[in-house]
């Protein structure tokens, strides 16, 4: 999922949400190389 924010400048920045043990987590757009989703998790 993506989110867009107005900075304090007034600029649009985007981010990259993902919630990841009931926490949201955001990384600056132009961070992000891959996006992937797996086929199936193996419990630890």
């Amino acid at each position: 999922m993506t989110s867009k924010t107005e900075t304090s400048e007034g600029a649009m920045a985007e981010y990259v949400t993902a919630v990841i043990g009931g926490q949201l987590f955001g990384l600056p757009i132009s961070r992000v190389q891959d996006v992937f989703m797996p086929e199936r998790l193996t419990r630890v």
